[in-house]
């Protein structure tokens, strides 16, 4: 016996998690689109098909988060197992970052575009064992963030065949976070004034890009 989500119902069609079937005179016993099902097929043809029962049962959308994979920014996943230990490697959007708010070892469920094959993860949150949601985690929930970095950086000519370069990178979310980085742009370039002349030349490049200011 499987176990899976109707996604949806069209005629003699219907599709249970990611695989299509034929009902013909398949009783669903009431069961409908969005239902948690117990089902059988029989090839194409779905054999017998009936809701699940409620309690701590985990469906292919509703497992354990077995590890979390972010050491290849270009390449994140996290690797998920169900009921019946099956593994499954499921890609995480490149530009997002998983907010360490859902340990190893937690019962989560998660939305993909079922529409498209191999498309990452949309939406991710916690459930308990019963799939109800935990801390008001529900579809709409979700936990990964887009991470924005500003990076401020400039290359001061020190003459002499000498150059001072600086970069300084933060996470971005508002003006405010540019211009903490820009006062920390500031601080750091004030920290290279060995003499007069060098100290002229840092001063003078922070005061024409960042405008004047003294610390």
């Amino acid at each position: 016996m499987k176990t899976g989500t109707i996604i949806f119902i069209k005629g003699n069609a219907i599709r249970i998690g990611r695989e299509d079937f034929f009902i013909n005179d398949t009783n669903l016993n009431g069961a409908k689109e969005g239902s948690e099902v117990e089902y059988e097929n029989e090839g194409l043809n779905l054999k017998t098909c009936r809701p699940a029962p409620t309690g701590p049962q985990l469906t292919d959308d509703q497992t354990v988060l077995t590890s979390v994979h972010l050491e290849d920014p270009t390449k994140p996943f996290i690797v998920l197992t169900n009921t019946r230990g099956q593994f499954s490697k499921i890609v995480l959007p490149v530009a997002f970052e998983m907010v360490k708010s859902i340990p190893v070892g937690k019962f989560i469920r998660y939305k993909t575009n079922r529409e498209i094959a191999g498309t990452p993860i949309e939406k991710i949150w916690e459930v308990d064992a019963a799939g109800k949601g935990i801390g008001g985690g529900n579809g709409n929930h979700q936990t990964w963030k887009p991470k924005k970095t500003l990076t401020i950086g400039g290359t001061i000519n020190l003459e002499n065949y000498e150059n001072l370069k600086i970069e300084i990178s933060g996470p971005f979310n508002s003006v405010d976070d540019a211009k903490a980085l820009q006062k920390e742009f500031r601080e750091v370039a004030y920290l290279f004034r060995g003499d007069m002349v060098t100290k002229g030349l840092v001063e003078r490049y922070m005061n024409r890009t960042c405008g004047e200011g003294n610390l």
